[in-house]
């Protein structure tokens, strides 16, 4: 039986890390403890921690943000799912789904050598994961059996606490080996850079250990294991003969000579075993399937033992000479069991979060300094103007070139900024295409079609039918949503029209006329509606027929109305301009205005910009005077039942009216169009930048394409802000 899965937690592990309450230990290692943990929702997951003295290396914390950004970039399908981490607290944490299988060293230490098949089947489905890793523009660097869980569903490959995107700098000085020496390939042992076919390598020798239950470069000494690695030749005799000549390839000395994952995948059969009744389950031995059975049962019996209960003294205001004591720390030895979630060996000693007698156990708190910035997850420069214009599919679409007539797309990886796909036809991404919908550039405008923009590959297509045929001299695109285009264009005479068009067959479903000479600018798309804004109305058309269901005149400024998906929230539309109007879906009435009529805002000569909804209060740049020279502007907040002023933040600079700002973790965030402070983030709670954000980039004071939109341009997708500063692009975590 192999030893007990979890350990009791010590007297001064804490009860709790962020939001999960600790069950027991799974293991630890080299550079910290792996806990069992469960959510307030039930569900249980392996928690990583670091120590704090770690974490206040540059490197080091760069690396555990960079093992996060890997494991939430493989996946279900290949690893641990990510369920939650904060990378920024002085106590960083990773929270994985909580694998129910043992490690691979795990299995065969107590069960004995995989049979051939078995061997083959995790081949395959390796060969399968790695060619995954490296299409995301990832290598693993440090893949061995313990790094590898045995499920009935295949194998899952974890720990990615030293990998590095492919083409990223390096985060071990010139000649430093990382990585587990019985598993480094030989560029990987001599301090080379270790790219996708150093995986294999690896690979090769995983094989061989769930084959003969040795690894092919044993050794008492690492010097003598890298010597063996380097110039000796693999123990391959116990290997079975139908695996031994692809294995050898793997374990070729040189790079270029060992084969590609996807050549392994298909070697193997390209893991036959689903054909099984039961899969890759069906090949593993039974004491081993019984093994991974009691482990699904085993999180919710456990019942680990407590410390004993008693009540925490608020913490000392200080010993006399005001030197506060630190808290007591003892070294923590390596956990028995293995571990679920195995621990990188690339340097440096874990130890658990824990406190000294006397001292509140400490959940994790921010390590930045008061003011400080989020570090930067990573950091894009290209050669040109580059515009972040969306994020899908874990891609940052990114318009670049510095002639608004000669730009282009590249798709950065959302977690690594890696450059995934370059697209070397001139497009220009539509405006209201959410990155998914672009126009070619053609000599002539009546040539110039839409297309449809993969952000995945970054693969044009042309659109079928009508919508293939439709040039767009004369017309926009307005709006998109998962079945329809919505194009607005000339119509007979000197009437303009609506149109929408099916994205799959491109035909057309209806067009309604707008009347002369309104030009539709912008529309969203809410509920079983198409609100557009015009020059100065607002119209809403049924999204399946394109029957007119109300219009309003809203607006007399001249610049037309601009209307954003996030201005709509319970059933309203909020409108910016010359005042801060608010619409009712259903009926169109205008149900409050702020900031003109008897009581302008300001004294009047105010321009609103797109506003945003978040938890019932309405949020709006607010221009206000007669030049930028005597512009004083804000941030106001409304209440979105009556459109009372709550509060305002001055932003003292001009300021971008569009888009509207956006909001996590209880900030909210604006684009100030500004390359060497581009971002703004203001607290709700105390009205006060909780942090200021410098890009480090200087400004050349070239011009921006667009006057209206400046240099600069910000997504927020998935807890992290995607921000363009002229020529590069920096991603840096949403948080307070």
């Amino acid at each position: 039986m192999p030893n007990p899965l979890v350990q009791p937690l010590r007297t001064d592990d804490p009860d709790r890390v962020g939001p999960f309450v600790l069950l027991g230990r799974l293991g630890g290692g080299g550079m910290g403890t792996v806990y069992l943990a469960r959510s307030a929702g039930g569900r249980v997951v392996a928690l990583k921690t670091v120590h704090e003295h770690l974490a206040r290396e540059p490197e080091f914390r760069m690396r555990f943000r960079l093992e996060a950004e890997a494991a939430r970039t493989i996946g279900t399908l290949h690893g641990a799912t990510v369920v939650d981490a904060d990378t920024q607290t002085v106590v960083p944490w990773l929270a994985t789904e909580y694998v129910l299988g043992p490690s691979l060293t795990e299995a065969v230490r107590a069960y004995g050598p995989l049979a051939e098949p078995a061997v083959r089947a995790l081949g395959a489905r390796l060969a399968v994961a790695l060619a995954g890793i490296h299409g995301a523009g990832l290598v693993h660097r440090d893949l061995k059996p313990s790094n590898v869980l045995i499920t009935t569903d295949g194998p899952r490959v974890i720990d990615f606490g030293i990998a590095r995107a492919l083409g990223a700098r390096r985060l071990t000085r010139s000649g430093q080996t990382v990585g587990t020496p019985a598993y480094m390939s030989p560029e990987q042992a001599t301090g080379r850079d270790h790219e996708p076919p150093g995986d294999v390598f690896a690979l090769g020798g995983v094989l061989v250990f769930a084959a003969t239950g040795r690894s092919p470069f044993p050794g008492e000494e690492a010097a003598d294991v890298l010597y063996r690695i380097r110039y000796g030749e693999p123990g391959l005799g116990a290997v079975p003969k139908g695996l031994l000549p692809t294995v050898s390839r793997c374990l070729a000395k040189a790079p270029e000579d060992r084969p590609r994952p996807e050549e392994l995948a298909e070697a193997w059969g390209g893991g036959a075993a689903d054909s099984e009744p039961d899969g890759f389950a069906s090949l593993l031995p039974g004491p081993l399937l019984a093994d991974i059975g009691r482990r699904a049962a085993g999180p919710w019996e456990l019942r680990p033992p407590r410390r004993s209960a008693r009540s925490w003294p608020p913490p000392p205001v200080g010993p006399p000479g005001g030197k506060s004591p630190g808290p007591s720390r003892r070294r923590l030895l390596l956990a028995g069991g293995g571990g679920l979630l195995a621990l990188g060996a690339g340097g440096g000693v874990w130890a658990a979060v824990r406190s000294g007698d006397g001292e509140r156990p400490r959940s994790a708190q921010p390590s930045r300094a008061p003011g400080m910035a989020p570090a930067p997850l990573w950091t894009y420069r290209g050669g040109a103007e580059a515009t972040v214009v969306a994020v899908s599919e874990g891609v940052v679409v990114v318009a670049v070139g510095d002639e608004e007539e000669q730009r282009s797309v590249i798709g950065l990886d959302a977690g690594t900024g890696a450059v995934r796909w370059r697209q070397r036809e001139h497009v220009v991404l539509a405006p209201a295409g959410a990155g998914l919908v672009a126009r070619t550039q053609r000599e002539y405008p009546l040539d110039n079609t839409l297309l449809s923009l993969s952000p995945r590959t970054g693969e044009l297509r042309s659109f079928r039918g009508a919508l293939g045929k439709l040039t767009v001299q004369d017309n926009d695109l307005v709006a998109v949503d998962e079945g329809a285009v919505y194009v607005s264009g000339q119509a007979k005479g000197r009437s303009r029209a609506i149109a929408a068009y099916t994205t799959g067959s491109g035909t057309r479903k209806w067009a309604a006329e707008v009347r002369a000479p309104d030009a539709v600018k912008s529309a969203v798309v809410t509920g079983g509606l198409l609100v557009c804004g015009m020059t100065h109305d607002v119209a809403a058309f049924g999204r399946d027929d394109g029957t007119v269901r109300w219009r309003r005149t809203v607006d007399d400024s001249l610049g037309g109305i601009d209307l954003h998906p996030r201005s709509v929230a319970a059933g309203r539309l909020h409108i910016g301009g010359n005042d801060v109007c608010t619409v009712d879906l259903t009926t169109g009435k205008v149900l409050w205005r702020f900031g003109a009529g008897p009581d302008p805002y300001n004294g009047g000569l105010t321009y609103f910009g797109v506003p945003a909804v978040h938890d019932g209060v309405v949020y709006a740049t607010a221009l206000v005077g007669h030049t930028v020279e005597t512009q004083s502007n804000n941030v106001i907040a409304l209440r979105a039942s009556d459109g009372k002023l709550l509060w305002q933040y001055p932003l003292h600079t001009m300021a971008k009216t569009s888009p509207p700002v956006f909001f996590h973790d209880g900030v909210l965030f604006h684009d100030t169009g500004k390359v060497p402070q581009p971002l703004l983030a203001v607290d709700l709670r105390t009205h006060r930048p909780p942090w200021t954000f410098r890009s480090g980039l200087p400004d050349d004071h070239r011009p921006a394409l667009d006057m209206n939109e400046g240099r600069t341009a910000l997504v927020l997708a998935d807890g992290r802000l995607h921000v363009s500063c002229g020529a590069a692009v920096v991603t840096v975590p949403a948080t307070r």
